[in-house]
C-alpha cells in the first residue's frame, strides 16, 4: 500500500500520482464534496482511504475488486474496510488520464443507496457541462 499523509491529501485540488491525476469534483460555489468527506472520517479510515486513493492514482482503470467496482454509467467506487466500517468514494474517468473524486459516504446497507449513485452521476455531468473535454482549467 502506498503511504500519504492524509492531510497532504486534502490540502490541493489535484494530486499528482505516477499514472493518474486525480482531483475533486467542485460546485460552483467552491464545496469539494469529496473532500469534504475525506475530512470527516475517523483518522484511521482516512488513512486508509488516502493509500486507496494513492493505488488508485498509480492503477487507475486497471484497480479492481475487492478494492474498485464499476457501478455504471461512467461512476465507480473506492471500498474501503476499516473494522467494522465500511466506506465508499465514487469516482469517474476523465481526460488524458484524470480521475476526478465526485464524493464518499458510510456503507449501511448492502448495495450503493441509489441517491448517492444518482448524485455522482449528477456531479459528473455537472463537471462535464462546465469543463468538457478541456482539463486545463481543473
Amino acid at each position: 500500500m502506498v503511504y500519504m499523509p492524509y492531510n497532504g491529501l486534502v490540502s490541493g485540488k489535484i494530486l499528482n500520482f505516477q499514472m493518474f491525476q486525480i482531483s475533486f469534483y467542485e460546485t460552483e460555489k467552491g464545496k469539494r464534496p469529496a473532500e469534504e468527506f475525506l475530512l470527516s472520517l475517523n483518522p484511521k479510515m482516512r488513512a486508509k482511504m488516502t493509500g486507496l486513493i494513492g493505488i488508485l492514482g498509480e492503477k487507475g482503470n486497471e484497480l479492481r475488486m475487492p478494492y474498485s467496482e464499476y457501478l455504471g454509467d461512467g461512476i465507480f467506487e473506492l471500498r474501503c474496510i476499516q473494522g467494522s466500517d465500511i466506506t465508499r468514494v465514487l469516482y469517474f474517468f476523465y481526460v488524458g488520464r484524470t480521475i476526478i473524486l465526485t464524493g464518499g459516504f458510510v456503507k449501511k446497507q448492502q448495495k450503493t443507496p441509489k441517491s448517492e449513485l444518482r448524485l455522482a452521476k449528477l456531479r459528473m455531468k455537472d463537471f462535464l457541462k462546465r469543463y468538457g473535454d478541456n482539463n486545463e482549467d481543473i
